[in-house]
């Protein structure tokens, strides 16, 4: 074997051992990610958007049909809020984590998907603040903030901001029970 080819060799052998000892390190993808460390501020904060999966009713009407679902999908990375407000187009809400963030893009029936992120928790409440998004005209209308209250394990009040022409606008706030199951 010439010089040029056992270098060649010996390169290949060098590279398999370090893929072997970095394979042998990771561990086996199917376990998941590590969640041996205590949990964030952040994370214990998706965690509690997690835990309002199930139906929502207005709190004035627990009778009526669900006004508000929350799924958490994708293997748990993800919750989905569907509204829907009667006589109108229904609207999706997205939140996960982004690095430790809490964001949410929320797909609005105006058409636009404004994107906010967390503040830190204050008590029981978790605020979202407009951090941009896809057809949102900074002079038209949309949703720019978002302050979820967690009032108990089965009560949350959803406040949404909606500006328009620049300027903060119109104050939404549901007031919501979990539904009961019959």
């Amino acid at each position: 074997m010439t010089h040029g080819r056992m270098r060649i060799a010996l390169t290949m052998v060098a590279l398999v051992s370090i893929c072997a000892a970095w394979t042998a390190h990771a561990g086996d993808p199917k376990d998941g990610p590590d969640t041996k460390g205590a949990p964030t501020a952040k994370s214990a904060a998706f965690d509690k958007i997690k835990a309002l999966a199930g139906e929502w009713v207005h709190a004035d009407k627990p009778n009526e049909p669900a006004f508000c679902t929350y799924r958490v999908v994708s293997g748990g990375s993800a919750v989905m809020e569907e509204l829907m407000p009667a006589g109108e187009e229904n609207m999706i809400t997205m939140y996960h984590l982004d690095g430790d963030a809490v964001v949410l893009t929320h797909y609005c029936g105006l058409g636009n998907q404004p994107r906010m992120k967390a503040k830190p928790m204050s008590g029981n409440k978790m605020s979202f603040e407009f951090t941009g998004g896809c057809n949102v005209q900074r002079d038209g209308k949309y949703m720019s903030a978002l302050t979820l209250e967690f009032v108990g394990v089965d009560h949350l009040k959803a406040s949404w901001t909606l500006t328009d022409k620049g300027k903060v606008g119109e104050h939404v706030t549901f007031d919501l029970i979990r539904k009961k199951k019959a």
